[in-house]
Order: structure tokens, then C-alpha cells, then sequence
């Protein structure tokens, strides 16, 4: 397999998993954050609407980012799967 590497912050499979991991972890701490403001009593039914609406954008983001770390892990397993053939 030729591979062609480049300086760039995704050169591996291995940093944009890193990357990945760190984005579902905010994320995560992002929703938590918007929860407890939705939770605050002093919110107008406006702000808390638009809180909600930004809280499900992040789930869904979550989700994407989630399902997006797995394909990267079979494709190092994968790839481990072909060097070891080769």
C-alpha cells in the first residue's frame, strides 16, 4: 500500500482518531453545560428554547462523532489486518 504522508494534523489514522476522541469528550462536557443552564431557573421560555435547540444540534453532533470513531477504528483494524497479510 503507498501512502503518501503529509505534514498536516490528520496525517494518521491515529491522530484523527486522537482528535475524534477529544471532540466527542467536549461534546459531551458542552451538553452537560447547556443542561445545567436549560436546568437554571432564570431563563426566559425563549433562551431555554433556543438552549434545547443547541443542546439537540450537540446530541446529534455526538452521534455523528461517535459513529465517525468507530469507522476510524476498523479502519485501523483493518489496516493492521492488511500489513500483517503483506
Amino acid at each position: 500500500m503507498a501512502s503518501t504522508q503529509r505534514n498536516t494534523p490528520f496525517h494518521t489514522l491515529e491522530s484523527a482518531q486522537e482528535f475524534v476522541d477529544l471532540l466527542q469528550s467536549e461534546t459531551e462536557r458542552t451538553q452537560q453545560e447547556i443542561q445545567s443552564l436549560i436546568d437554571q431557573p432564570n431563563q426566559s421560555a425563549r433562551q431555554i428554547e433556543a438552549l434545547r435547540l443547541v443542546l439537540y444540534q450537540l446530541s446529534r453532533l455526538h452521534t455523528n462523532v461517535k459513529a465517525s470513531g468507530r469507522v476510524l477504528k476498523d479502519l485501523r483494524s483493518l489496516r493492521n489486518v492488511l500489513l500483517r497479510e503483506s
